[in-house]
C-alpha cells in the first residue's frame, strides 16, 4: 500500500495503530505524530514520521498492511483530514506504546494511559 501524502501516510497511521481505539485515543495517535512534526528531532512531514524507520510497526514490519475494514479506513481518512486542517491536538508527547510495553526510553516522561496505549509527554 502507497502511502503518499499527508492524508494518506495519517490516515494509515490511525488505521494501522488504532481502528480499535475510540475516536479520541485515535486522536491521540494522530497527536504524536502532528507533535513530531513539529519537533526537531523528527523529520518535518507527516508521511516522513509516519515512515521513519523503528517507528510505526505496520510500516516497516515487513508485513504487507490490508484494509479489511474499509468503514474503519473512511474514518481514519475523515479524521486525518481534520487533525490536518483544524491542528487539532490532544496531548503535548512525541511518544506512545502498548499500554503493557517497558522501554529505557520511557525513562523520566509522564506517563498516561488510554485504551490500549500508553501516552509519553516529554522527548520531543
Amino acid at each position: 500500500m502507497l502511502f503518499l501524502d499527508p492524508v494518506t501516510c495519517l490516515a494509515a497511521a490511525l488505521y494501522f495503530e488504532a481502528r480499535s481505539e475510540d475516536i479520541p485515543h485515535q486522536l491521540m495517535v494522530a497527536s504524536t505524530i502532528m507533535n513530531r512534526v513539529e519537533s526537531r528531532r523528527f523529520p518535518d512531514t507527516v508521511c516522513g514520521v509516519v515512515k521513519q524507520k523503528h517507528q510505526f510497526s505496520f510500516y516497516w514490519d515487513g508485513v504487507k498492511e490490508v484494509i479489511h475494514e474499509p468503514e474503519a479506513y473512511e474514518r481514519s481518512i475523515y479524521w486525518a483530514q481534520e487533525v490536518l486542517s483544524k491542528n487539532i491536538s490532544f496531548h503535548k508527547g512525541c511518544h506512545y506504546a502498548g499500554h503493557d510495553v517497558s522501554r529505557t526510553w520511557m525513562d523520566g516522561m509522564t506517563r498516561e494511559v488510554h485504551g490500549y496505549h500508553a501516552f509519553y509527554e516529554g522527548g520531543c
